[in-house]
Order: C-alpha cells, then structure tokens, then sequence
C-alpha cells in the first residue's frame, strides 16, 4: 500500500514512470549511471524499518 501511494506522490510531481527496486542504494547508483533511460531520473531511497 506504501508503495502505491509513493508512485501515486510521484507521478502527481510530475514523474512519467515510478520503479521500484529492492536492491541497496549503490547498486541503483551504478544501475542509473549505466541506463540511458534514467539519466534524467530521480533517486529515492528509503530506509527499510527493521
């Protein structure tokens, strides 16, 4: 439900797409710098809660 409401913020932003990944920050670091697409993307990363 969190992550529907996130995309939901985002696109109302004006974001066109919203993904999602499970991977740690650095790891889609190094996946932004080396996809074409998200070179104009915006990254953000939350903190999972234990």
């Amino acid at each position: 439900m969190e992550e529907v409401a996130l995309a939901e913020a985002a696109i109302q932003c004006g974001a066109r797409k919203v993904f999602f990944y499970p991977d740690s920050l650095a790891a889609m670091l190094d996946l932004a710098r080396s996809r074409r697409d998200l070179q104009s993307a915006i990254l953000i990363h939350i903190e999972p809660q234990d």
